[in-house]
């Protein structure tokens, strides 16, 4: 299967509010990332990366208005994913120290960005 950029264009422009974090970018680098590496790190990151696309899902559905609890309630599960976000940055990094010949600043750059907004 091939992922076509347009595809991922159209997929981020056309997030609404029931699609808050979108998780396309990470998923396309890690397809391509995984099968360079060995398999305990691919299992880690998958796992790691299984672990915040479930979080991500939840936060996608739940409805999102201006009361002060429901956006106390938000910023915890915001947190709470960007805990995962920072682990899975770690293991990256300890990656990317051990494999000097994989490229995986696109892959961390995405991290970085995927909770921004």
């Amino acid at each position: 299967m091939t992922i076509l950029l347009r595809n991922l264009i159209s997929e981020v422009a056309n997030t609404g509010p029931e699609q808050r974090v979108s998780l396309s970018k990470i998923s396309s680098i890690l397809e391509k990332v995984l099968p360079e590496l060995t398999k305990a790190q691919s299992n880690k990151l998958t796992e790691l990366f299984e672990e915040f696309s479930e979080m991500c899902s939840h936060l996608n559905s739940v409805p999102y208005t201006r009361t002060d609890n429901d956006i106390s309630n938000w910023q915890v599960m915001v947190s709470a994913a960007n805990e995962v976000v920072g682990k899975m940055r770690e293991e990256v990094e300890k990656i990317s120290e051990s494999k000097k010949g994989i490229d995986l600043n696109p892959l961390m750059l995405a991290l970085d960005e995927v909770l921004i907004n």
